[in-house]
């Protein structure tokens, strides 16, 4: 069963019956079909992405009201299920939330 961050990433829905179809052709071109789970887990990972980036903008709206962070973790855990952020992730940003109330909820530039 696919995680519920992925479920609401928009993927065409018939592209998995595609990727069965061209799998199970004889003459099926291979590099075609490892393009496609390419795609297929590229599509996997920006859902990932994107459900990391909500519930951080939700630690920040819990900071904002003042929650403590076992509360915003709870909140975390209740809404996103397997899907929720660590306690120590939550505790990270609950902390960088806290430190700087205007910060952005994307992940720190990276040099190199």
């Amino acid at each position: 069963m696919l995680s519920m961050c992925v479920m609401s990433f928009i993927i065409d829905p018939d592209f998995l019956g595609q990727l069965m179809r061209l799998q199970s052709a004889h003459s099926a071109d291979i590099s075609a079909i490892a393009m496609a789970f390419f795609v297929f887990t590229l599509c996997l990972l920006l859902a990932n992405f994107q459900c990391r980036k909500e519930q951080r903008a939700c630690i920040k709206m819990c900071v904002r009201l003042g929650y403590s962070q076992a509360k915003t973790f709870r909140q975390i855990q209740e809404a996103w299920g397997d899907d929720a952020l660590g306690r120590t992730q939550v505790r990270y940003w609950h902390q960088r939330f806290s430190d700087d109330p205007a910060g952005d909820v994307g992940d720190k530039k990276h040099t190199g």
